[in-house]
C-alpha cells in the first residue's frame, strides 16, 4: 500500500496478576451453588502481547482478511510516518481505505514478509517486505499526477520494504498506534491505479497532540533522556569519545538485533556489538536525516511507552554512500537499554 500525502501507556498468580473467582456455570448457578475452588485472572491479563497481536497482522494481510487486519487496530489508532509527517494518519477507517484498494483492488498476489521482529514490551518493531504485481506506469507527469496512464493489467513487480513499530492499546487486543518508514517510496510518485482513487479522497485527519500524548508512560521521561544521549553518542566525530559514551548506554546483556535493508538478522549484545557494526563502515559520519520532502518539520525522536524510534543519516565519507538508518529501542526498570535494533538501509554487508 503506498503512503498517501494529507495536508497536514490480593490474592496473586505465578505471573502476578490478580485472581477473581470463576463465573458460575450455568448447571452450578442452576443449583444456586457457586464455584470457589477455580479461579480465572481479570481480563487485563488475558490480553494478548504486542507481538502476537502484530503475528495477527501479517496474517490477516496475507490471507487478505480486510475486515480481520483493520479490527486489530483500535478506533483511534493514528499513524506516525518519519520520512515526512506529512504523511501521518488517524482513524481506523483510514486504515480500512487504505488496505481496501492494496488487498482488493490495488494489488495482485499481495504477501507482507515481515524479519528481525523485536518485541521491546508494548512495542513491537520489525523490518517488512511488501510484495505484488501492480500495474506498469505508462506514463507520468510530475506536474499533473493524476493524470498518470497505467496498464490496465497486473503487470509490474511491487516491492516495497519498510520498517514498522507497533504499540498496542492499554484495554484491547489492538494496536493503538503506528510508526512506519518507508525506504524507498517516493513520495510525489503514484504507485497505482489505486493510489490515484486515494489522491482523491479528502486528506484524512492528522494525529492530535493529546494522541501523540498518549503514547508516554511513567518510564517515557527516562527512555527520552536515554534516546537524546545515544543520538548525540552515534554522532560524536571521535571514534573513541563516541566508543565510550555508547559503551556508558548500552550494558553487556543488552540484546541487538542488526538488518541491512530487512534482510536476515545478525544477533549480538551490548555496546561491542553495536560498535562493531560501526567501525566497519570506512570514514563513517552521523548526522540528521534528510529533510521530508513535503517540508513538514522532522519528527525527531519518538516515543511509545519505554521504547524510543528515531532516524539517522550515516554516511561513508569520500564516497558519497549515504543511507538512513532506522534505530529503536526498549529502556528496562533500571533506566538502560535492555534490546536495541536497527536497520541500515545501505552500506557495507553486516
Amino acid at each position: 500500500m503506498t503512503k498517501i500525502a494529507s495536508n497536514p501507556v490480593s490474592a496473586r498468580s505465578v505471573d502476578g496478576a490478580a485472581l477473581q473467582p470463576a463465573k458460575e456455570s450455568k448447571s452450578e448457578a442452576a443449583k444456586g451453588a457457586v464455584q470457589v475452588d477455580a479461579f480465572e485472572k481479570p481480563a487485563s491479563a488475558r490480553r494478548l502481547s504486542a507481538s502476537k497481536i502484530y503475528s495477527q497482522m501479517i496474517a490477516t494481510r496475507n490471507q487478505s482478511n480486510l475486515d480481520g487486519y483493520v479490527n486489530l487496530h483500535a478506533p483511534d489508532y493514528f499513524s506516525l510516518q518519519p520520512s515526512d509527517p506529512g504523511y501521518d494518519f488517524s482513524g481506523q477507517n483510514v486504515v480500512r481505505a487504505h488496505w481496501t484498494l492494496a488487498l482488493r483492488t490495488g494489488l495482485k498476489d499481495f504477501h507482507v514478509k515481515s524479519t528481525g521482529t523485536t518485541d521491546l514490551g508494548d512495542v513491537v518493531v520489525s523490518a517488512e517486505l511488501w510484495t505484488g504485481k501492480d500495474h506498469k506506469v505508462l506514463s507520468f507527469d510530475p506536474a499533473n499526477p493524476l493524470n498518470t496512464k497505467y496498464s490496465t493489467a497486473f503487470d509490474h513487480e511491487y516491492r516495497a520494504p519498510l520498517v514498522i513499530a507497533m504499540m498496542k492499546a492499554k484495554d484491547s487486543d489492538q494496536m493503538q498506534a503506528g510508526y512506519l518508514d518507508f525506504l524507498n517510496h517516493p513520495a510525489e510518485f503514484p504507485q497505482s491505479p489505486a493510489t490515484l482513487e486515494l489522491m482523491k479522497m479528502p486528506p484524512p485527519p492528522q494525529p492530535s497532540a493529546a494522541q501523540v500524548a498518549s503514547l508516554r508512560s511513567e518510564r517515557s521521561p527516562a527512555a527520552e533522556a536515554v534516546g537524546q544521549a545515544l543520538v548525540a553518542a552515534l554522532k560524536e566525530p571521535d571514534p573513541i569519545k563516541r566508543a565510550q559514551a555508547i559503551s556508558g548506554l548500552l550494558p553487556d546483556n543488552c540484546e541487538v538485533t542488526m538488518l541491512r535493508n530487512g534482510g536476515d538478522p545478525r544477533k549480538g549484545s551490548g555496546a561491542a556489538a553495536l560498535l562493531d557494526v560501526m567501525n566497519g563502515i570506512p570514514n563513517l559520519a552521523v548526522s540528521e536525516p534528510d529533510a521530508p520532502p513535503s517540508g513538514a518539520p522532522p519528527l525527531g525522536l519518538t516515543v511509545m511507552g519505554n521504547s524510543v524510534l528515531f532516524k539517522q543519516r550515516w554516511e561513508m565519507k569520500g564516497n558519497s554512500n549515504t543511507f538512513p538508518v532506522d534505530i529503536a529501542f526498549g529502556v528496562g526498570a533500571d533506566g538502560k537499554i535492555a534490546k536495541l535494533w536497527m536497520n541500515l538501509a545501505g552500506g557495507p554487508s553486516l
